[in-house]
């Protein structure tokens, strides 16, 4: 009863249980120790520790995770819930890349558990561990086990995801070959098969056998998501030309600004060593077609229409701008090629069509969800909102204004100011007076209310304390650049209001920690992007960038190769419509500049990071 509790717990969070940990070291020849009974009472703490275990796992608290597996498995080893403890104990260790302690689970399981049930999810995991050692044909071979007799259709469905990126990425054409001759030819991985290594053959321009064995797949398979791609792809081989999949690139290189350019040339690199990356391994190769759109609206529009119609394009990346985008977006909507927009956040850019991804958070949504933050999360019912006269400026203040509205909270003030202001004396004097008069208003009231009075006594001895007392306000959120904030946030407590201080984009700088930073403890901002530096995925591309450009790379260069790979990731040789059905089914990818996590119906990236000032330091907050 146990184990069909632990299996059902399991399938529920969507993980793969693991395995037994021993400490002692195996030498293949000395059988496990063996277990001590248990009673009826650790049984049952057994099935409770490896519940809470599994509760911290989908929490991806991997660490805590681990030590009730481990417990579980030291302690109560004959318990029938240790068996599910010993599989999450190695999928633990692998997902903290702690790959041999992993294999010494997963390589005792047989021993200990014979029977167990879990044994096609310990062949999915050690799989795992096979390619991550680089034993890619091994690792195939126990995937393609685990789909042919793994019941779990969930496991089963791993198992053949895992198949299917080692026979497309990792694999050659004669070991994909060797594989599918395992299966029986009308089984849905056989067609797969074929169709990757009649892929690989193409790549490696052996245009015969790439083309029989398409022609292959085609008769035998007509009804696969990939047939009208392989017709294609027959063609290439039976023309004995290189198939290629071209991309547009829209980015202002000799703009009137050189800031544009800055931004167009960093993404550029990150896109071109993208592009390099992949063609060293794909049997398709992409090949960049790069326009200078010089961050002008109607040049975009006329660059845009040639690279559909003379270059016949699969999908674009770029342009920067939301008005060049919006123009773009129009002209590629009917034909359903995607565009990838690494920049573009402006107000209502996120509606533009399911065809466009986004990969820069919106003002607007930024602002919504610090609202929504501050209204749910720290209580706040009461708000005060600064902000430049500005597109950006009125854009996340009516965004955040429009939160706290939804939410019934109260709007104390809304005070605009012109952009590059240095002074807010009036409109810190107008709030603390409006307040000043609210407070001395309520206690009026609740004096004459109690005295069945409010003589000029009072009246005069409140205004002269009230006057130069500090006042409380729930919050104030100022969305303003780092000049501004330096010299606006200090100027709030001067004026004696006190508050939660909440920011954006523009507090996120070193010179206003430097110079205000004091002010603003516990002040709390959102931002679409931090440094990313710790990530595995920046370290790989840091080092892809260095050796390829011989300096270090800048977030636009990552950005683009962000851009690129995950359109990259998706092509398989598909033209524009399949290629946007295969994006379309992204809802998150972990890139090196960040992780890009995307709406259902429109695609524009919601991630976002909350940080708080800590002394006069950044802290990122633990919330999606």
């Amino acid at each position: 009863m146990h184990r069909i509790f632990i299996l059902i717990f399991l399938c529920a969070v969507a993980v793969f249980p693991a395995y037994r940990y021993l400490k002692q070291k195996d030498d293949q020849k000395q059988a496990p120790p063996p277990l001590d009974p248990v009673t009826e009472t650790q049984i049952k703490k057994a099935v409770d520790l490896v519940s809470s275990g599994m509760v911290l796992y989908r929490e991806k608290n991997f660490t805590r995770a681990e030590s009730l597996f481990t417990y579980v498995l030291n302690r109560m080893g004959r318990a029938p819930a240790a068996e599910a403890a010993a599989v999450m104990a190695a999928q633990c260790y692998i997902r903290a890349e702690k790959y041999e302690k992993a294999r010494w689970i997963l390589t005792l399981f047989p021993k200990q558990y014979s029977q167990s049930p879990y044994t096609n999810r310990v062949h999915y995991l050690y799989g795992l561990l096979l390619a991550y050692d680089g034993d890619v044909f091994a690792a195939a071979k126990r995937f393609l086990y685990v789909y042919k007799y793994e019941p779990n259709p969930d496991l089963a469905r791993a198992a053949k995801n895992g198949a299917l990126l080692l026979f497309e990425y990792r694999l050659t054409p004669e070991q994909v070959l060797d594989l599918a001759s395992r299966l029986d030819q009308n089984d849905d991985m056989t067609g797969w098969a074929w169709f990757f290594a009649a892929r690989l053959l193409l790549g490696q321009k052996r245009f015969e056998e790439s083309g029989a064995l398409f022609t292959k797949f085609i008769d035998v398979f007509p009804h696969h998501p990939e047939n009208a791609t392989a017709r294609g792809l027959l063609a290439s081989a039976e023309s004995g030309k290189e198939a290629v999949i071209k991309i547009g690139v829209l980015l202002p290189q000799t703009a009137d600004y050189s800031y544009y350019n800055e931004i167009g040339q960093g993404v550029l690199k990150g896109i071109e060593l993208a592009a390099a990356e992949y063609n060293k391994a794909a049997a398709v190769k992409v090949k960049l077609i790069v326009r200078d759109t010089k961050a002008d609206p109607v040049l975009t529009y006329k660059i845009t229409e040639d690279l559909l119609e003379r270059e016949k394009v699969a999908a674009f990346i770029g342009p920067l701008s939301s008005e060049e985008l919006c123009v773009t977006a129009a002209l590629t909507e009917k034909a359903g090629i995607p565009v990838i927009a690494p920049t573009a956040s402006a107000t209502g850019i996120d509606s533009l069509g399911s065809h466009v991804f986004l990969l820069a958070t919106t003002k607007a949504t930024q602002a919504k969800f610090l609202a929504r933050y501050a209204f749910d999360s720290l209580k706040i019912n009461e708000y005060i909102i600064i902000f430049p006269n500005d597109n950006y400026g009125n854009t996340m203040a009516s965004a955040f204004r429009d939160v706290i509205e939804e939410r019934g909270g109260s709007l104390f003030a809304y005070e605009m100011y012109q952009k590059g202001e240095k002074n807010y004396k009036d409109i810190l004097d107008r709030i603390h007076e409006k307040k000043v008069e609210e407070v001395f208003a309520k206690r009026a009231l609740e004096r004459g209310e109690i005295l069945g009075r409010t003589d000029r006594q009072y009246v005069e001895v409140d205004s002269l304390f009230m006057a130069d007392s500090a006042v409380e306000v729930g919050a104030i959120f100022i969305p303003g650049y780092p000049d501004e904030i330096v010299m606006l946030a200090p100027q709030v407590p001067f004026y004696k209001i006190h508050t939660q201080m909440l920011g954006s984009r523009g507090w996120y700088d070193s010179n206003v920690l430097k110079h205000a930073g004091r002010y603003m403890e516990n002040a709390i901002i959102v931002v679409d992007y931090v440094d990313n530096s710790d990530s595995p995925q920046w370290k790989s591309f840091q080092t892809l960038f260095t050796k390829a450009f011989q300096t270090a790379p800048d977030p636009n260069n990552a950005l683009g190769f962000d851009a690129a790979s995950l359109l990259f990731d998706r092509i398989r040789g598909a033209d524009g419509a399949r290629l946007l059905k295969r994006l379309q089914k992204t809802e998150e990818y972990a890139g090196a500049y960040a992780t890009f996590r995307f709406t259902p119906d429109f695609h524009a990236n919601t991630s976002t990071v909350f940080l708080r000032i800590k002394d006069e330091e950044f802290t990122r907050l633990p919330i999606k």
